[in-house]
């Protein structure tokens, strides 16, 4: 009777596990909104942070793999056929092909999971997705498509209120994209000039956003953008973005600045008036600057 009951159990709960399964996968189907968007964006962010680590990993072992597989050869053939394989223009252009651009290229894309990330984000809506799809930038993922519009429609919406979306990472990004040429960034498959067109909205995006949470760092980029020049468009909101970002940041800058007090000997004849109110003297009384010791 007991194995009976057991083994029912064990029916009834593999029978509720193949009903929950297609519950399961109507979860994920579900619209962003209707998930816990918080946690996702979350662990969608965190699936970019984490591939850009991996690939920057990969660029520091690249050079290593290319000795790796030249040592490798010197050992197999010895070192006088070595030397005569290396003169061989074939072999060399098979290792550049090989090693110097196929490897590179394979190392260094972006993950399927990445990709599948980045893709998630874009279809969420609000600015806490800002920071993953900045991620993107880091080795110029981002192509025309939904998640630069996100990208380009979230950062001018920043305010100072928002700063704490960005960490200083994601300030060097902006700063290294708002400084790149088109002729180097975005997909080089596409002509130049749409690359021109799309890298000027992201450049005016840039700024808008650095007027409201830019830093000093990112002062002295837009300012060196204003110096080196760009296209007319995005000189008029770079000029904007600098004069806002100067009374913004001013007033801190020079609140950390420690005041030099002054040699005796300059300005003996200043008249200065007293900071506070003393029983001595007068609010409204000057006072000199004393040019030396006082004489007893």
């Amino acid at each position: 009777m007991n194995l009976n009951t057991s083994e029912q159990i064990a029916e009834e709960s593999a029978l509720i596990e193949r009903q929950e399964a297609p519950l399961q996968d109507e979860i994920l189907t579900l619209q962003p909104e209707q998930q816990n968007s918080a946690e996702e964006v979350a662990r969608l962010t965190k699936v970019m942070k984490q591939d850009v680590y991996r690939r920057t990993g990969s660029i520091m072992v690249l050079p290593f793999i290319a000795i790796l597989f030249l040592e490798s050869f010197r050992k197999l053939l010895g070192q006088t056929n070595f030397i005569t394989l290396c003169t061989n223009p074939t072999f060399l252009l098979i290792t550049l092909a090989g090693v110097g651009i196929t490897v590179p290229v394979w190392m260094l894309r972006p993950s399927r999971k990445a990709r599948a990330a980045q893709e998630a984000l874009a279809q969420y809506k609000g600015l806490p997705i800002l920071g993953g799809l900045i991620e993107s930038l880091y080795f110029n993922d981002l192509k025309a498509g939904h998640a630069m519009e996100a990208v380009l429609a979230l950062l001018p919406q920043l305010t100072s209120a928002d700063a704490h979306l960005l960490a200083e990472r994601h300030h060097q990004v902006l700063r290294t994209c708002l400084l790149a040429l088109p002729q180097a960034s975005g997909n080089l498959a596409v002509s130049l000039a749409k690359r021109k067109a799309l890298h000027a909205r992201l450049q005016i995006a840039i700024l808008r956003a650095f007027e409201s949470v830019g830093t000093p760092r990112d002062l002295a980029a837009v300012s060196t953008l204003i110096k080196r020049g760009a296209p007319a468009n995005v000189l008029e909101v770079a000029n904007d973005c600098e004069r806002e970002m100067h009374l913004r940041l001013d007033p801190q800058i020079a609140s950390e600045v420690l005041l030099r007090a002054s040699s005796a000997n300059e300005g003996a004849d200043i008249l200065l008036r007293a900071t506070t109110d003393t029983p001595d003297t007068s609010p409204v009384e000057m006072l000199r600057a004393s040019s030396g010791p006082e004489n007893r």
